[in-house]
């Protein structure tokens, strides 16, 4: 029993000067948050994109059919014949 009271004795202080460091007020710098506002900004491409006054992009509706059409048909197969024949030459 005594033994216990010891180590209690002991452990006491310490637990209160460690949990001491907890309460203590953290105080951030006054620029604190700024690299975050600047990344965003960085990527906004164009905030006013919206109210511009541009004609929408359009493409000819046969051409891009066949473009469609040509990537889904594609396998993923590389025609290495002619690879070998354009190195050599």
């Amino acid at each position: 029993m005594r033994k216990t009271k010891t180590v209690i004795a002991l452990v006491m202080p310490l637990a209160l000067v460690g949990l001491a460091g907890c309460t203590g007020q953290q105080t951030l710098r006054a620029d604190f948050g700024d690299s975050v506002r600047a990344n965003t900004a960085m990527q906004t491409v164009n905030p006013m994109a919206g109210q511009e006054e541009v004609p929408v992009a359009t493409r000819d509706g046969q051409r891009t059919e066949n473009l469609i059409n040509a990537y889904r048909k594609d396998t993923g197969k590389v025609d290495t014949t002619r690879l070998v024949t354009d190195v050599t030459q």
